[in-house]
């Protein structure tokens, strides 16, 4: 009697037969149709298979049929003749089908076992002992089989256990059976932790699926096992072949090719081949609804898989309507208390869930919690299960205080049902910890993280998928901290597990290469980054191809990599690349495709390129409206980010509506301490910042600080990132004191938490110098600014953005110190690097032209000044548009430059622009408004209009007052230029309380030694010296020159303007002797700048800066100098003449020598690249001479540009100056010579003479001109 097995619903057992001595003999007939007739005997070898030669044979069979139908009782022999079991078939073929009772006996004729079927279903057995005593009865299969089924392994298992060695001896004659039975005994040990007893049972399975390598049911659960190895391309190939096997051996109706057919969709799913797995869930959803019937809990099922696959792309109308289905099928076939039914209810929470519809959500999550609480009881697996659904639910929302109580709920009934060593319980911990960490709980989070991966490591092995998972937790946690040192290696052990566990190729595997690159970035380690996102990017193509949603994230990740160092070129195909993938797969009305076209728009909005920006912005924003309605949250992250475009574009009126927006919806949804809300809240206070609205930015700073506070604690980086916000909103109110402490929290914040080598604290080194900046605290804030440029050259490379930023705050650091090469080399750094990062169209490169026009402005290098800024303004017309505060500003500095070559109505024009744009664009209660009053108000004194400029002073003055209030560095300055107007027009009476005022405002908000300060002294001492008050007057050039002296330094142009000022005091005083010293120091202090800034400088350079620096200087001197003289009653003065020839020698030296001295040094070298690139520049030099010489139109027909050939040639100048005065020990053209060095130069008979043209000087300009003639003689 061979063995019988159907599927897992029964168990037949082994049989022992008994054989005849003599084997009878039958006709063994069968009629014309084929059908067996009347008596058989069938003969069978030791596998029960039937043979010819009864050589082989070891059992036989004595049969009568009936139209191929058994009749009566069939009995089978061992070959002994002894009898080996009887029993009645209801058919033979092709499988047996035993009805009522039957018996085995062993080969001595004693019964062994009886059993009772009801149409081949085993309904009871009974096993004796030899000596004929009943064997204790085994439990029932069916029992055990239904633990099983219900994923209650310990109560299965010790009823499979009792069956083991009846399967083990079907292994031989019905492999099948005994394959599946020990695959489930394999899994229950596993799941209740009995991994030896798990692995011993290996060696027999593999013997097992060598003889069953081509059956449906093997090539299923090998193409499983392939899947879940990740090994995508080799599964596809046998799920392939099973479907086809199922076919054969079961026809394309049967459930067992409905179960191929759903296997092999689960994986062109896994894919992300979308449009393959479709037609497979449609197909399986027929033959379940044609086989069974569209009310049968089987064809639910086939809804829900499909309705999920629908889910996945977003499809959720279509996923709706089939767990609808799928649900009412359950609901009338199994009723509204059974647990499918909970399950349907999941999966429409699971689905309204996706979709941020969470009142839905969570009505059908209770419901199912509510089922399994009245059915299975709140003790049971499946109630856990439900309330860790809802805990979701509720944590996504950030509504933590109602997920908290259920994720423990969840976590105390796996502890007492399943033990605290059991798999379901370590996820219990997983999951309440991250809660604790979305919290910012971490001392909570970190000890469930640990006590999750003791358990698997325990339980699984160290070595195990979900042993690295959890590794991979515990890493997030720290990467959240900024324990980075503490996160990687557990990255890398995860990294590794996955590695040997599921191979390099493995999904799994690519998703650990992304969390470490993702570590990287985090710690701005780029270099070692990209390595790891383009080998996860690699795997996914290989394994998964390059459609699927996976792939494209890697293409999303690498781009977002490239963006952070500034690398937009390489950033921007991937982006596109990911959108394009998602469309294809998705559609373009899925979330993620929407979050595609988001990423994409910050790329162009950060490049500059608002326009492509704002229609990615808006497509996003539609997207989520139209899918997700305008109360979920990515609704109002596309909000907020259409928000923040129009903010970069200055349209605040339209940013406004939009941030508000967001707020609202955050609020209503994740409530008003969720971290998203603090964005909205930081956010709206930056609109406000800018718009000068500061206490109601301030409220909202707060709020956002309160809120990170709460959530994340005082330790970490998005707290600093709030107190940062509200220190920048103190610094430019002028609240120094109450900024610095947040600035110092912050940055003390970032060196626990990040280390001294992150970006981020470059950031807060940036921000803390410039809070020293603006104090003038100089020396305190160029180490920090020092501090920040090194951390981003070595994180982020010398061509990103950030480090240009650097370059650009150092730059101005130095030209305010009057370091004006320095300056220069930075500023040229930082606009070659946004040339090649953001191109010349970008807003970024216009302020690094606008940057370096102020430093040639500030030398008096109008002609290098003014292209630059006509360039910066071009492109803000073209960026930004022209009612942008960027645009307004080139126009500010365009007319500044203007005024400052008198150009006024060119600059009037510039500077009414200016207003009318503010006026507009902020209001006119902004202190930018307030800036362009003052603007204009100043070019109207210059131009003697003071009935003019007097209303715009009162005006900026008033504005200031009551935006800023009274105690803020720009009111002060308003008072400063108010004074001035007055000075200027004698009215003294009104200048003097107002320049008292700004003193006593910049004494106490910025303090005594800040370079304002001492501007204040300054101008409240030209006042006094304007009205003889001499002595008051003293004391403050005085204390202004101290604190120039220590804060500038005497190299500063602040510093000889003191000595300049002081110079004319004594003067004005008849103090001659002490005037000529102090002018001596500050023609000591200018030919020392002259140096500093003029060695590596061209020759027209040169002359501009002389003619804006020092010549009003040397004309003021010549007249204090005839003055000086007339009052010693000689004609001469060794010391004060000495003076006039020394600056006379000086100037001409560097007009006419400087650029000879230069080719002289070059050539003596004999350095060759030099003398090469010294001769390409004559030759540049010769083109552009001989360029001037054509007319327009020649030029014009020839391609020659101009400017084009001017700024070759200039820059190679510089180049060649900088490296003849590297080749020179000395700087001959800058040294101060003598006239006794002349004298002995001159011959018997020679004379050398000076002769010196100049205005008088007498407390005014005078139109008298006067000649003096400096003669040098053989003799004296």
């Amino acid at each position: 009697m061979k063995t019988i097995y159907c599927c897992l619903f029964w168990l037949a057992l082994p049989t022992s037969l008994l054989q005849a001595q003599t084997i009878p003999t039958a006709p063994n007939k069968t009629d014309a149709q084929g059908l067996r007739q009347g008596q058989w005997v069938i003969l069978y070898n030791k596998d029960w298979k039937a043979v010819q030669d009864t050589a082989k044979m070891q059992f036989y069979r004595v049969i009568r049929y009936q139209d191929d139908t058994p009749q009566d009782t069939v009995r089978d022999y061992y070959l002994s003749g002894k009898i080996q079991w009887k029993g009645i078939l209801l058919k033979d073929r092709p499988e047996e089908v035993i009805e009522g009772k039957c018996m085995w006996y062993d080969e001595n004729g004693i019964v062994q076992e009886i059993r009772w079927y009801a149409k081949g279903k085993l309904l009871k057995s009974e096993q004796y002992h030899p000596d004929g005593t009943k064997k204790e009865k085994l439990p029932s299969i069916e029992l055990g089989l239904k633990y099983y089924d219900a994923k209650e392994y310990e109560k299965a298992l010790p009823i499979l256990e009792k069956y083991k060695s009846i399967a083990l001896s079907f292994s031989k004659d019905e492999p099948k059976f005994t394959y599946s039975f020990l695959t489930m005994l394999k899994d229950c040990y596993k799941q209740t932790g009995q991994l030896a007893k798990s692995q011993a049972l290996n060696p027999i399975l593999k013997k097992l699926e060598v003889k069953l390598a081509n059956t449906w049911k093997f090539l299923n659960q090998r193409g499983t096992k392939l899947y879940q190895a990740g090994k995508y391309s080799r599964a596809l190939i046998i799920l392939q072949k099973a479907k086809s096997q199922a076919a054969k051996e079961f026809g394309q109706g049967h459930k067992n090719y409905a179960t191929a057919c759903n296997h092999l969709a689960f994986l062109y799913k896994a894919q992300g081949r979308y449009s393959k797995a479709e037609p497979l869930y449609l197909e399986v959803k027929a033959i379940c609804a044609k086989a069974l019937g569209v009310n049968h809990p089987d064809y639910a099922t086939s809804c829900n898989n499909l309705a999920f696959l629908y889910q996945v792309q977003g499809l959720y109308l279509k996923a709706e309507r089939l767990y609808l289905e799928a649900k009412n099928i359950i609901s009338k076939a199994l009723g509204t208390n059974h647990p499918d039914y909970a399950a349907s209810c999941n999966n429409l929470a699971a689905l309204y869930e996706s979709q941020g519809l969470y009142l839905k959500a969570e009505h059908f999550y209770l419901k199912a919690k509510a089922i399994d609480a009245q059915v299975l009881g709140t003790n049971h697996p499946d109630y856990a299960t439900s309330c860790n659904n809802l805990a979701v639910l509720y944590k996504s929302q950030g509504l933590y205080t109602q997920a908290e109580p259920l994720y423990l709920e969840a976590k105390a009934i796996r502890s007492k049902v399943l033990g605290t060593t059991h798999p379901a319980y370590a996820s219990s911990c997983n999951n309440l910890a991250g809660l604790y960490s979305s919290q910012g709980l971490y001392s909570q989070a970190e000890p469930l993280y640990l006590e999750a991966k003791a358990i698997r490591s325990k339980i699984l092995g160290t070595t195990h998928p979900d042993y690295a998972t959890s590794c991979n937790n515990l890493a997030v946690l720290y990467k959240s901290q900024g324990l980075y040192s503490k996160a990687e290696p557990l990255y890398l052990e995860a990294k590794n597990i996955m590695a040997k566990a599921l191979g390099t190729t493995h999904p799994n595997y690519a998703a650990s290469c992304n969390n470490l690159a993702a570590l990287y970035e985090s710690q701005g380690l780029y270099s070692k980054a990209e390595p790891l996102y383009l080998k996860a990017k690699a795997i996914r193509s290989k394994v998964l191809g390059e459609i699927h949603p996976d792939y494209a994230t890697s293409c999303n990740n690498l781009a977002l990599l490239y963006q952070a160092q500034g690398l937009y070129l390489k950033a921007e195909p991937l982006f596109k690349e990911a959108k394009a993938i998602f469309v294809k797969v998705l559609g373009t009305t899925h979330p993620i495709y929407a979050t595609s076209c988001n990423n994409l728009g910050v790329l162009y909005q950060v490049q500059g390129l608002y326009t492509k920006a704002e229609l990615l912005y808006l497509e996003a924003k539609a997207i989520s409206a139209k899918l997700l309605g305008k109360m979920h949250p990515d609704y109002a992250t596309s909000c907020n980010n259409l928000a923040l475009l129009y903010q970069a574009q200055g349209l605040y009126t339209k940013a406004e509506p939009l941030y508000l927006e967001a707020k609202v919806i955050r609020a209503k949804i994740l409530g008003a301490t969720h971290p998203d809300y603090a964005t909205s809240c930081n956010s709206l206070a930056e609109l406000y910042r800018v718009l000068g609205l500061y206490p109601k930015a301030e409220g909202f700073y707060l709020e956002a600080k309160a809120v990170c506070t709460k959530t994340f604690g005082e330790n970490h980086p998005n707290y600093a990132i709030s107190c940062d916000n509200l220190a920048e909103l103190y610094r430019v109110q002028g609240l120094y004191s109450k900024a610095e402490p947040l600035y110092l929290e912050a940055k003390a914040i970032r060196t626990k938490v990040l280390g001294t080598t992150h970006p981020d604290y470059a950031v807060s080194c940036n921000n803390l110098a410039g809070l020293y900046f603006s104090q003038g605290l100089y020396s305190k804030a160029e180490p920090l600014y020092l501090e920040a440029k090194v951390i981003r050259a070595k994180a982020l490379g010398t061509t990103h953005p950030d480090y240009a930023t650097s370059c650009s705050n150092l730059a101005l650091l130095y030209k305010l110190q009057g370091l004006y090469s320095k300056a220069e080399s930075l500023y040229l750094e930082a606009k070659r690097i946004y040339t090649k990062a953001l191109g010349t169209n970008h807003s970024d490169y216009a302020v690094s032209c606008n940057n370096l026009a102020a430093l040639y402005q500030a030398q008096g290098l109008y002609t290098k000044a003014e292209p630059l800024l006509k360039e910066a303004k071009g492109i803000c017309v073209q960026a930004l548009g022209k009612m942008h505060s960027n645009y307004a500003s080139s126009c500010n500095n365009l007319a500044l430059l203007y005024k400052s070559q008198g150009l006024y109505s060119k600059a009037a024009s510039l500077y009414q622009e200016v207003k009318a744009i503010y006026a507009k664009a902020l209001g006119k209660k902004h202190p930018n408004y307030a800036l362009s009053c003052n603007n204009l108000a100043e070019l109207y004194q210059a131009e003697g209009l003071y009935s003019k400029a007097e209303p715009l002073y009162l005006e900026a003055k008033d504005i200031q007052a009551k935006v800023l209030g009274k105690k803020h560095p720009a009111y002060a300055l308003s008072c400063n230029n108010l004074a001035e107007l007055y000075r200027v027009q004698g009215l003294y009476s009104k200048a003097e309380p107002l320049y008292l005022e700004a003193k006593d405002i910049q004494a106490k908000v910025l303090g005594k030694k800040h370079p304002a300060y001492a501007l204040s002294c300054n101008n409240l001492a030209t006042l006094y010296n304007s009205q003889g008050l001499y002595s008051k007057a003293k004391l403050l050039y005085l204390e202004a020159k101290a604190i120039r002296t220590k804060v500038l330094g005497k190299m500063h142009p602040d510093y000889a303007q003191s000595c300049h000022n002081l110079a004319v005091l004594y003067w004005y005083q008849k103090a001659h002797h002490k005037g000529f010293s102090l002018f001596r120091k500050a023609f000591q202090s200018l030919n020392q700048q002259i140096k500093q800034n003029l060695s590596e400088a061209n020759e027209n350079d040169r002359k501009q800066f002389l003619q804006a620096n020092i010549h009003y200087r040397y004309r003021l001197y010549h007249s204090f100098t005839y003055d000086y003289l007339d009052s010693l009653g000689v004609a001469q003065s060794d010391s004060v003449l000495h003076l006039t020839y020394r600056n006379r020698l000086l100037t001409k030296s560097l007009l006419f020598n400087s650029s000879q001295k230069t080719k002289e040094r070059i050539y003596k070298s004999g350095d060759t690249s030099t003398i090469k690139l010294y001769e390409q520049w004559i030759e540049k030099r010769t083109r552009y001479n001989k360029a001037l010489e054509l007319t327009k139109e020649k030029r014009k027909l020839n391609g020659i540009n101009l400017n084009a050939l001017s700024e070759k040639a200039d820059s190679l100048e510089k180049v060649l100056a900088r490296k003849s005065t590297a080749f020179a020990k000395n700087l001959e053209e800058y040294e101060s010579h003598t006239w006794q060095e002349i004298q002995q130069k001159l011959r018997p008979n020679e004379a050398a003479i000076e002769i010196i043209r100049f205005r008088k000087y007498d407390k005014r300009w005078t139109d008298t001109v006067y000649y003096a003639a400096l003669i040098v003689t053989p003799q004296g």
